[in-house]
């Protein structure tokens, strides 16, 4: 699992780090995004599952958990 802190980040920044970050996944890994900007928590997700990744947002101290898996191939 890759975990990345984008806490005090607004947007784009967040997205941008993600899309970074999934490139790099393999198949069945995950990327835990900690952010406190509320419009990452809709952005983010967005993108990933148009590229076909599953997404999940949970509540946190400070802020959001994303947690984004790269599907098996």
């Amino acid at each position: 699992m890759v975990s990345i802190d984008v806490r005090g980040k607004i947007c784009p920044y967040p997205v941008v780090v993600a899309l970074e970050h999934l490139k790099k996944l393999s198949s069945g890994e995950t990327l835990e995004i900690f952010t406190d900007e509320p419009l990452a928590t809709r952005s983010v997700p967005e993108e990933a599952k148009r590229l076909g990744y599953d997404v999940s947002v949970e509540g946190v101290d400070n802020g959001w958990k994303i947690i984004i898996k790269k599907r098996g191939e």
